[in-house]
């Protein structure tokens, strides 16, 4: 459990408040992320017609992990970009490099994004994309999702590379060939669900609320294995 707060402090101190901590002990941190998180007074007005997703949007808006859109509103049926997913699950995996880079052509390392971005790309997590233009604004597809967090979680070392169990949704046959294995080992791990009608919806557009979720459900598992 101490490694795993060591590894959830590291992440959450990247969305909180910026102060110096060069010359503070490991509970001096731990201190001020706690009163951080007890200051916190996350609510959103339209959520509550998600409940599956209600604890999840919350847990993670209070560590500071996701953010509203303003005015009380999360926008759980929005969109989620390519940067924004990369960044949430980069983070909540603890893995991070400050020194990475990415050869894209349209982004710099000015952006917000570029850390988590070249994280992920030097970590080979970013495969599936072209390797010279990320389209990192474009919406994220739950497919795209499901391959990019197994990657980060086996990179953090959540779980065991190698996973080659078929999936058992009905619309397997609409999945791009990087993604069926992806989708069935979080579905089995319970990271990730399908549709009522028994299909998964690979190259659907994820949501904002999904997104949550799914991150959310990984932090869960990585509270879990330490």
């Amino acid at each position: 459990m101490k490694k795993f707060l060591c590894m959830l402090t590291s992440v959450c101190l990247c969305f909180l408040p910026l102060v110096s901590y060069a010359n503070l002990s490991e509970n001096d941190i731990l201190n001020h992320f706690n009163d951080v998180l007890e200051n916190r007074n996350v609510y959103f007005s339209d959520i509550s017609p998600y409940p599956w997703a209600e604890e999840a949007i919350l847990g993670l808006a209070d560590l500071g992990i996701i953010n509203g859109v303003g005015d009380g509103l999360f926008m759980p049926q929005n969109t989620v970009s390519r940067f924004e997913f990369i960044k949430m699950i980069t983070g909540v995996c603890g893995i991070v490099n400050k020194n990475a880079e990415a050869p894209y052509g349209d982004i710099d390392k000015s952006h917000w994004g570029y850390t988590y971005v070249a994280s992920a790309y030097e970590m080979g997590m970013l495969d599936i994309y072209s390797q010279k233009l990320l389209n990192g604004a474009a919406p994220i597809t739950r497919e795209e999702i499901a391959y990019i967090s197994v990657k980060a979680m086996v990179k953090a070392g959540l779980i065991e590379d190698g996973f080659n169990v078929p999936p058992s949704f009905n619309d397997t046959d609409k999945m791009s060939v990087f993604s069926p294995f992806a989708i069935s080992q979080l579905a089995n791990l319970g990271v990730i669900n399908g549709r009522d009608d028994g299909s998964f919806g690979p190259r659907d557009f994820a949501t904002r609320a999904e997104a949550a979720k799914i991150v959310y459900n990984v932090l869960n598992i990585a509270e879990n294995n330490f």
